[in-house]
């Protein structure tokens, strides 16, 4: 009988050290989150996880850093529904804007050491993952991505005569030198347009399915790319709330951790009820 109850115990434990052991989902920081001291481009840890809001028929836009490096929004990361409540200023930036005309996306860069490997993390309202049928074009259009959005970073929100580092960067209309649909926009300036079934901004209100692209250019002659599904969905209100989704999912997927935990401790009280009642006969 202590054999089997001391059984039950390691069984539990093992469930609570593997509920503890798993990788957390990322923690939202108070918004609007402060800059990075330095606008580094290029690295999982440095490279920032930004929002864009803009109306496409006046130019007015808002891009906010939300806190997050790439580094910490990858597939196994993003486990758990977050907010990031309402962004600051929208209200004011598109008070004379309707709903129908806001655009939005969320997005991130990243690259290796040796820069063979360029990776876009992007919002999309359709099938990203279509094959290409230039592999070799498709790998080009998401390097160029990467270095048009690595350059919003460096030229306009660390910027001085820019943005200045102001979180978010917000531009009244399409003159201001501040507006992201300058060069910016949807895809990027529209360097994922070559991927089939690309693009990255959704109309405001509508939940937007989350991608990594990554463009493999080991080989010069025959530059491939592959496609990640999130599986969670970003969702900017008519409010300005930002939001990701994980839909039904449970916040951190330790289902069977759990369930292990809670089956070791129900048999612990089977067991110390079953020697009370063989006490009691006895």
């Amino acid at each position: 009988m202590k054999q089997s109850l001391m059984a039950l115990a390691i069984t539990a434990a093992l469930g609570l050290g593997a509920t503890t052991a798993m990788a957390a989902p990322p923690v939202v920081p108070a918004q609007p989150a402060p800059l990075p001291g330095t606008g580094t481009v290029g690295t999982l840890t440095g490279d920032n996880v930004y929002v864009a809001v803009w109306d496409a028929t006046t130019g007015a836009s808002l891009v906010e850093y939300v806190g997050l490096s790439a580094g910490q929004i990858s597939p196994a990361d993003m486990t758990a529904n977050l907010s990031f409540g309402t962004l600051q200023g929208f209200s004011t930036a598109f008070a004379s804007s309707t709903a129908s005309n806001l655009r939005y996306e969320v997005f991130s860069t990243s690259v290796d050491s040796a820069l063979n490997l360029n990776t876009v993390f992007t919002t999309g309202n359709s099938a990203l993952g279509v094959t290409a049928p230039d592999q070799g074009a498709a790998a080009g259009n998401i390097q160029s991505a990467v270095s048009n959005i690595g350059n919003w970073t460096s030229s306009r929100m660390y910027a001085a005569a820019v943005c200045n580092k102001a979180n978010p960067c917000i531009a009244t209309d399409f003159n201001d030198t501040k507006s992201f649909t300058n060069s910016y926009g949807n895809n990027y300036g529209g360097n994922l347009a070559g991927i089939p079934g690309a693009q990255t901004a959704g109309t405001v209100g509508t939940a937007m399915a989350f991608y990594r692209l990554t463009a493999d250019l080991t080989d010069t002659f025959a530059s491939t790319y592959t496609t990640t599904t999130y599986a969670g969905t970003w969702n900017l209100s008519a409010g300005g709330v930002l939001t990701y989704n994980v839909g039904g999912g449970t916040p951190v997927p330790l289902p069977a951790a759990a369930w292990l935990l809670l089956s070791g401790i129900t048999g612990l009280g089977a067991i110390a009820r079953r020697r009370k009642t063989d006490v009691v006969e006895a």
